[in-house]
């Protein structure tokens, strides 16, 4: 290939699609031997889900590669409001091409697929952000399927169901549910993959899925594992407790059907006790609050 390649002056460019679905170490190894020998006046373009294992850090420290990953691929307002200006009769608004944006933080393809649905039952886009909770998700949930979640193994499908009755995670969390002992390599590595995990900025090992792949995954969870969420909850519910954040504990508690409400009031928490923080929620609650509401857990 590469005195073929020879013959060639003009600058070129060699496109590799969907290259996650390789899993042979020994073209992986082979890609690392001919991006190190390539000729200079060939690009390499490599699209994937995942950080595809060809040497890439090394190719980064040398400057010699170019990254675009989901940030930069997410629509911002502005490439929003011109994707559905060109795609739809009675074009769009800035606050509703806003509110779009924000729903599917930027996906591309949720919002083609919200053009698509807008376009067949001939509705405004207005009105279709306008009840963004009644969305009809199937077809949403069938690319997501065939997409991403049916080509991870059994073991990974079931990882991310159960993570997802977390509105956010961090690997302790992850553990009392999971019980895997590797449980922030795992979202580490899932993060990588590019399975809509994104790290909480500012918060060191705390995640989150996409809004739309945490529904999707909600949707699975009730489908395939219905007998299982009680139990998640309650398990949710006890991991929040011990990170003393009782907004989130006390959420998931009434999804376990856990405890009974009590009319006392206290300032910390003591025994069996679930003192309930009056702030409202944050990224990331905070351990601390004024005044709070005594719920007694029934485990």
């Amino acid at each position: 290939m590469f005195a073929e390649l020879a013959s060639f002056s003009a600058t070129s460019y060699l496109v590799l699609d969907d290259y996650q679905l390789i899993d042979n170490d020994e073209i992986h190894e082979a890609m690392r031997f001919f991006i190190k020998h390539m000729p200079d006046n060939l690009t390499l373009v490599v699209t994937s889900r995942a950080n595809p294992p060809l040497g890439t850090a090394n190719l980064r420290v040398r400057d010699l590669m170019i990254e675009i990953g989901n940030e930069l691929l997410a629509f911002d307002n502005e490439e929003t409001t011109r994707f559905f200006n060109q795609r739809v009769a009675d074009g769009v608004d800035a606050s509703t091409a806003n509110a779009l944006c924000t729903y599917v933080e930027g996906w591309p393809s949720a919002l083609q697929l919200i053009a698509i649905q807008a376009q067949h039952q001939k509705r405004s886009l207005i009105q279709s952000a306008a009840s963004c909770a009644g969305f009809n998700h199937a077809h949403l949930w069938d690319y997501l399927a065939e997409e991403v979640f049916d080509l991870l193994d059994a073991g990974t499908r079931q990882f991310l169901m159960k993570v997802s009755v977390l509105e956010m995670f961090n690997d302790e969390l992850v553990h009392a549910l999971t019980a895997r002992d590797d449980a922030l390599g795992m979202l580490e590595s899932l993060n990588r993959y590019g399975l809509f995990i994104y790290p909480l900025e500012g918060d060191n090992n705390w995640f989150r899925f996409h809004h739309l792949f945490a529904e999707f995954l909600a949707h699975e969870r009730q489908a395939r594992i219905p007998q299982q969420q009680q139990t998640l909850h309650r398990q949710a519910a006890l991991a929040w407790l011990k990170l003393e954040s009782p907004h989130q504990a006390l959420r998931h508690a009434r999804y376990g059907k856990m405890m009974r409400y009590s009319p006392i009031f206290s300032t910390n928490m003591v025994g069996e006790c679930l003192t309930v923080a009056s702030y409202l929620p944050s990224k990331r609650p905070s351990p601390s609050w004024i005044t709070s509401t005594c719920i007694n857990i029934q485990v």
